[in-house]
């Protein structure tokens, strides 16, 4: 079972600090989730009910594929907060075993699903207005600490952290901020970098890297 986590982001002031006068701030946060085996998710039409506790044991002994997103949007929103809740989910579902085969896991390893700051940073618009600036923000505000404590509350030795954040230009990619972090807590750890589910349009799509900038 995962341990609690101690560290706390106060998600509220950083929008304010960015948007002083943004009136709407949601403020609950999207949970990390273990949403099952890999080889069950391509029958799934949605993340099954069982698999949305917020802080489930992992099903499986073996390793597990550690999915590790920016920030949740819209669709994770529209009932109880839940990651990847729209097309990203889709696509991680139809094609979670390409993934898994990719990074040499058994099909029947479990996968996890978490946001680097697990608060909507999109703030519900189109990602180009506040998703970047807001993320950056909450980063440097106790997000790295928060995104890193909660991320060892998942990480068993043999488990394989994916790095799927988007880019989030202009500036410094989202997704490099989130990797130092990564390099830094976790230098030994099995690691992948792939492009956001969202762009998971192929086999030959789940399999492309990113590099740096």
């Amino acid at each position: 079972m995962p341990r609690k986590c101690p560290v706390g982001l106060d998600f509220a002031s950083v929008v304010r600090s960015v948007i002083p006068d943004q009136q709407t701030i949601e403020t609950r946060q999207c949970p990390d989730i273990c949403v099952g085996r890999i080889s069950n998710l391509s029958k799934q039409s949605a993340w099954l009910p069982i698999d949305r506790a917020k802080t489930p044991s992992k099903i499986a002994t073996m390793p597990s594929v550690i999915l590790v997103l920016e920030s949740p949007h819209k669709d994770e929103y529209r009932s109880d907060p839940l990651p990847a809740n729209g097309t990203t989910g889709r696509h991680i579902r139809k094609f979670a075993d390409v993934l898994a085969q990719s990074l040499g896991v058994a099909e029947d390893a479990d996968l996890v699903l978490l946001n680097a700051v697990p608060y909507q940073c999109s703030l519900g618009r189109p990602t180009k207005f506040f998703r970047s600036k807001v993320f950056r923000q909450a980063w440097v505000n106790g997000g790295s600490e928060l995104f890193i404590a909660r991320l060892k509350t998942w990480y068993r030795e043999g488990d394989v952290i994916v790095n799927a954040c988007t880019a989030g230009r202009p500036g410094k990619p989202l997704r490099d901020d989130v990797e130092d972090a990564i390099d830094h807590a976790f230098p030994c750890a099995g690691r992948a970098r792939r492009r956001h589910p969202y762009c998971w349009m192929t086999a030959e799509s789940v399999n492309q890297e990113w590099a740096r900038a």
